[in-house]
Protein backbone atom coordinates (compact mmCIF):
# COMPACT_ATOMS: atom_id res chain seq x y z
CA UNK A 1 0.00 0.00 0.00
CA UNK A 2 1.74 3.37 -0.78
CA UNK A 3 2.05 6.36 1.61
CA UNK A 4 -1.12 8.68 1.66
CA UNK A 5 -0.18 12.15 1.02
CA UNK A 6 -0.47 15.23 2.74
CA UNK A 7 -1.79 17.02 -1.01
CA UNK A 8 -4.51 19.42 1.68
CA UNK A 9 -1.69 20.81 3.83
CA UNK A 10 -0.37 22.06 0.25
CA UNK A 11 -3.42 23.34 -1.62
CA UNK A 12 -2.61 27.00 -1.06
CA UNK A 13 0.78 26.58 -2.20
CA UNK A 14 -0.97 24.85 -5.64
CA UNK A 15 -3.58 27.22 -6.47
CA UNK A 16 -0.58 30.24 -6.30
CA UNK A 17 1.18 28.10 -8.98
CA UNK A 18 1.30 28.69 -12.42
CA UNK A 19 -1.46 26.17 -14.50
CA UNK A 20 1.73 24.66 -16.49
CA UNK A 21 3.55 23.69 -12.56
CA UNK A 22 0.40 22.04 -11.63
CA UNK A 23 -0.58 20.25 -14.36
CA UNK A 24 2.48 18.31 -14.51
CA UNK A 25 2.10 17.43 -10.81
CA UNK A 26 -1.30 16.88 -8.85
CA UNK A 27 0.50 17.90 -5.68
CA UNK A 28 2.68 20.62 -5.90
CA UNK A 29 4.11 20.68 -9.66
CA UNK A 30 7.43 19.39 -10.84
CA UNK A 31 8.93 22.73 -12.17
CA UNK A 32 9.17 22.73 -16.39
CA UNK A 33 12.75 21.57 -17.79
CA UNK A 34 14.68 23.73 -19.10
CA UNK A 35 14.06 27.73 -19.78
CA UNK A 36 10.76 28.32 -18.02
CA UNK A 37 10.69 31.64 -17.49
CA UNK A 38 9.19 31.49 -13.75
CA UNK A 39 10.41 34.03 -11.53
CA UNK A 40 13.54 32.97 -8.73
CA UNK A 41 11.40 33.65 -5.97
CA UNK A 42 8.95 31.77 -7.01
CA UNK A 43 11.24 28.36 -8.14
CA UNK A 44 12.66 28.76 -4.21
CA UNK A 45 9.07 28.89 -2.69
CA UNK A 46 8.10 25.89 -4.87
CA UNK A 47 11.11 23.80 -3.85
CA UNK A 48 10.83 24.64 -0.16
CA UNK A 49 7.05 23.60 -0.09
CA UNK A 50 7.89 20.43 -1.96
CA UNK A 51 10.73 19.43 0.54
CA UNK A 52 8.30 20.19 3.60
CA UNK A 53 5.89 17.76 1.56
CA UNK A 54 8.40 15.30 0.96
CA UNK A 55 10.06 14.55 4.18
CA UNK A 56 6.16 14.15 5.96
CA UNK A 57 6.18 11.91 3.11
CA UNK A 58 9.00 10.18 3.28
CA UNK A 59 8.68 9.87 7.16
CA UNK A 60 5.24 8.20 6.82
CA UNK A 61 6.82 5.23 5.04
CA UNK A 62 10.30 4.75 6.73
CA UNK A 63 9.57 6.77 10.33
CA UNK A 64 11.67 9.41 11.06
CA UNK A 65 14.73 7.58 12.37
CA UNK A 66 15.11 5.98 9.42
CA UNK A 67 14.73 8.89 6.15
CA UNK A 68 17.34 10.48 5.02
CA UNK A 69 18.55 13.54 3.50
CA UNK A 70 18.48 11.23 0.35
CA UNK A 71 14.95 9.79 1.00
CA UNK A 72 13.68 13.58 1.04
CA UNK A 73 15.07 14.78 -1.88
CA UNK A 74 14.14 11.48 -3.83
CA UNK A 75 10.70 12.31 -2.89
CA UNK A 76 11.11 15.90 -3.86
CA UNK A 77 12.90 15.82 -6.87
CA UNK A 78 15.43 17.91 -6.33
CA UNK A 79 19.24 17.91 -5.53
CA UNK A 80 20.72 17.76 -2.04
CA UNK A 81 22.26 21.07 -3.14
CA UNK A 82 18.70 22.80 -3.61
CA UNK A 83 18.34 20.82 0.02
CA UNK A 84 21.27 22.63 1.76
CA UNK A 85 20.12 26.02 0.37
CA UNK A 86 17.05 25.72 2.37
CA UNK A 87 17.80 23.53 5.36
CA UNK A 88 20.79 23.00 7.65
CA UNK A 89 19.93 19.17 8.45
CA UNK A 90 16.67 16.59 8.35
CA UNK A 91 15.77 17.77 11.92
CA UNK A 92 15.27 21.88 10.88
CA UNK A 93 13.06 20.65 7.52
CA UNK A 94 10.98 18.85 9.84
CA UNK A 95 10.48 21.24 12.35
CA UNK A 96 9.29 23.94 9.92
CA UNK A 97 7.10 20.92 8.02
CA UNK A 98 5.31 20.71 11.57
CA UNK A 99 5.03 23.66 12.38
CA UNK A 100 3.21 24.80 8.97
CA UNK A 101 0.83 21.52 9.15
CA UNK A 102 0.14 22.82 13.22
CA UNK A 103 -0.69 26.01 12.03
CA UNK A 104 -2.81 24.78 9.19
CA UNK A 105 -4.37 22.74 11.29
CA UNK A 106 -5.04 25.20 13.86
CA UNK A 107 -6.62 27.66 11.36
CA UNK A 108 -9.59 24.61 10.57
CA UNK A 109 -10.08 24.28 14.40
CA UNK A 110 -10.63 28.15 14.61
CA UNK A 111 -13.26 28.33 11.85
CA UNK A 112 -14.63 25.45 13.28
CA UNK A 113 -14.97 27.45 16.77
CA UNK A 114 -16.23 30.04 15.25
CA UNK A 115 -19.33 28.86 13.41
CA UNK A 116 -19.89 26.86 16.61
CA UNK A 117 -21.35 29.88 18.38
CA UNK A 118 -20.57 31.71 21.58
CA UNK A 119 -21.15 28.67 24.38
CA UNK A 120 -17.57 27.29 24.93
CA UNK A 121 -18.34 23.74 25.26
CA UNK A 122 -19.88 23.34 21.96
CA UNK A 123 -16.90 25.46 20.31
CA UNK A 124 -14.58 22.73 22.10
CA UNK A 125 -16.78 20.26 20.57
CA UNK A 126 -16.32 21.24 17.41
CA UNK A 127 -12.68 21.93 17.08
CA UNK A 128 -12.44 18.03 18.41
CA UNK A 129 -15.05 17.16 15.42
CA UNK A 130 -12.80 19.31 13.21
CA UNK A 131 -9.65 17.84 14.32
CA UNK A 132 -10.66 13.63 14.22
CA UNK A 133 -12.18 14.69 10.93
CA UNK A 134 -9.28 16.08 9.54
CA UNK A 135 -6.97 13.55 10.66
CA UNK A 136 -9.07 10.86 9.02
CA UNK A 137 -8.75 12.80 6.00
CA UNK A 138 -5.07 12.65 6.11
CA UNK A 139 -4.03 10.34 7.56
CA UNK A 140 -0.03 11.16 7.10
CA UNK A 141 -1.04 14.49 8.39
CA UNK A 142 -1.68 12.74 11.27
CA UNK A 143 1.42 10.81 11.42
CA UNK A 144 3.52 13.61 11.44
CA UNK A 145 1.64 15.70 13.81
CA UNK A 146 1.44 12.77 16.67
CA UNK A 147 3.70 10.32 16.25
CA UNK A 148 6.87 11.08 13.90
CA UNK A 149 7.34 14.76 16.14
CA UNK A 150 8.21 12.64 19.00
CA UNK A 151 11.64 11.03 17.38
CA UNK A 152 12.51 13.98 15.59
CA UNK A 153 14.91 15.87 18.59
CA UNK A 154 14.36 18.07 21.10
CA UNK A 155 13.28 21.27 19.78
CA UNK A 156 10.77 18.83 17.47
CA UNK A 157 9.56 18.16 21.23
CA UNK A 158 9.28 21.28 22.60
CA UNK A 159 7.12 22.95 20.03
CA UNK A 160 4.51 19.77 20.33
CA UNK A 161 4.55 20.93 24.04
CA UNK A 162 4.30 24.75 23.52
CA UNK A 163 1.54 23.67 20.52
CA UNK A 164 -0.52 21.25 23.79
CA UNK A 165 0.06 23.93 26.26
CA UNK A 166 -0.86 26.65 23.94
CA UNK A 167 -4.48 24.79 23.11
CA UNK A 168 -4.80 23.66 27.20
CA UNK A 169 -5.12 27.51 27.90
CA UNK A 170 -8.43 27.67 26.06
CA UNK A 171 -9.85 24.73 28.43
CA UNK A 172 -12.08 26.36 31.11
CA UNK A 173 -11.14 24.16 34.18
CA UNK A 174 -13.82 24.30 37.68
CA UNK A 175 -12.82 26.74 40.57
CA UNK A 176 -10.42 25.49 42.43
CA UNK A 177 -8.43 22.80 40.30
CA UNK A 178 -5.13 22.75 40.10
CA UNK A 179 -4.02 23.83 36.94
CA UNK A 180 -2.01 20.56 36.01
CA UNK A 181 -6.25 19.55 35.57
CA UNK A 182 -5.94 21.16 31.90
CA UNK A 183 -2.35 19.52 30.29
CA UNK A 184 -3.42 16.24 32.01
CA UNK A 185 -6.75 16.04 30.15
CA UNK A 186 -5.94 17.28 27.39
CA UNK A 187 -2.43 15.06 27.06
CA UNK A 188 -4.86 11.98 28.11
CA UNK A 189 -7.18 12.71 24.74
CA UNK A 190 -3.34 13.17 22.70
CA UNK A 191 -2.32 9.74 23.91
CA UNK A 192 -5.29 8.39 23.01
CA UNK A 193 -5.04 10.01 19.32
CA UNK A 194 -1.42 9.22 19.47
CA UNK A 195 -2.22 4.68 19.64
CA UNK A 196 -4.84 4.98 17.12
CA UNK A 197 -2.81 6.84 14.66
CA UNK A 198 0.30 4.97 15.14
CA UNK A 199 -2.12 1.36 14.45
CA UNK A 200 -2.37 3.06 11.26
CA UNK A 201 -6.16 3.55 12.17
CA UNK A 202 -6.60 7.00 11.85
CA UNK A 203 -9.76 6.63 9.95
CA UNK A 204 -11.14 5.10 12.83
CA UNK A 205 -10.75 8.61 14.52
CA UNK A 206 -14.52 10.72 14.15
CA UNK A 207 -16.05 7.18 15.12
CA UNK A 208 -14.09 7.57 18.45
CA UNK A 209 -15.40 11.29 18.74
CA UNK A 210 -18.47 11.38 21.05
CA UNK A 211 -15.89 9.23 23.44
CA UNK A 212 -13.06 11.62 23.39
CA UNK A 213 -15.72 14.61 23.71
CA UNK A 214 -17.00 12.97 27.47
CA UNK A 215 -13.47 11.80 28.30
CA UNK A 216 -12.37 16.04 27.45
CA UNK A 217 -15.81 17.03 29.04
CA UNK A 218 -15.98 14.72 32.23
CA UNK A 219 -13.15 16.89 34.30
CA UNK A 220 -14.63 20.60 33.02
CA UNK A 221 -18.44 19.72 33.60
CA UNK A 222 -18.88 16.46 35.22
CA UNK A 223 -20.89 13.56 34.44
CA UNK A 224 -24.08 15.19 34.25
CA UNK A 225 -22.41 18.39 31.92
CA UNK A 226 -20.36 16.11 30.05
CA UNK A 227 -23.35 13.84 29.08
CA UNK A 228 -25.49 16.48 28.08
CA UNK A 229 -22.77 18.59 25.53
CA UNK A 230 -22.77 15.04 23.99
CA UNK A 231 -26.06 14.55 23.63
CA UNK A 232 -26.61 18.27 22.06
CA UNK A 233 -24.20 17.53 19.20
CA UNK A 234 -24.22 13.75 18.62
CA UNK A 235 -27.13 14.03 15.85
CA UNK A 236 -25.00 15.80 13.93
CA UNK A 237 -21.69 14.39 14.34
CA UNK A 238 -23.27 11.04 13.28
CA UNK A 239 -24.07 11.94 10.37
CA UNK A 240 -20.99 14.12 10.11
CA UNK A 241 -18.57 11.36 10.49
CA UNK A 242 -20.18 8.58 8.29
CA UNK A 243 -19.13 10.76 5.53
CA UNK A 244 -15.76 11.13 6.90
CA UNK A 245 -14.99 7.52 7.31
CA UNK A 246 -16.96 6.69 3.82
CA UNK A 247 -14.46 9.25 2.43
CA UNK A 248 -11.21 7.99 4.09
CA UNK A 249 -11.66 4.15 3.34
CA UNK A 250 -12.18 5.32 0.06
CA UNK A 251 -8.86 7.02 0.21
CA UNK A 252 -7.31 3.51 1.80
CA UNK A 253 -8.56 1.43 -0.53
CA UNK A 254 -7.19 3.31 -3.26
CA UNK A 255 -3.87 3.19 -1.78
Amino acid sequence: MSAPTTAGAWKEVQEEAPPAVVAADPILGHLPCGRHGLPPEFVQAHQRERLLHAISCACVARGYPSTTITDIVSEAGVSRRVFYSHFTSKEECFLEAYRMLVRSMEGKLTSACAAAGPAWPERLAAALRELLDELARHPSIARTLFVDVLSAGPQALASRQETLRRHVRHLRLPAGAPPELGEAVAGGIVEMIYHTVLGDRAQELPGMYEELLYCLLLPLLGHDGATAVCGRVSAFTKSSSCAVVQHSNAVHHRS
